[in-house]
């Protein structure tokens, strides 16, 4: 059936996207622990803020 179709479709999508999310991630808490992040008190709070003023 057509909705099957499409899920399956999703769902070959979400796997594809899944490896590149979680290296995103692993970027993003690499940044967030660096020195200059620590040095500069940088906490993930503000960097969410930062994102929903874009």
């Amino acid at each position: 059936c057509f909705a099957h179709v499409i899920n399956l479709s999703v769902q070959a999508a979400l796997t594809q996207l899944e490896s590149k999310i979680s290296k995103l991630r692993d970027l993003v808490n690499r940044i967030h622990s660096s020195l200059c992040c620590k040095r500069s008190n940088i906490k993930h709070e503000k960097m969410i803020k930062f994102n929903h003023q874009m």
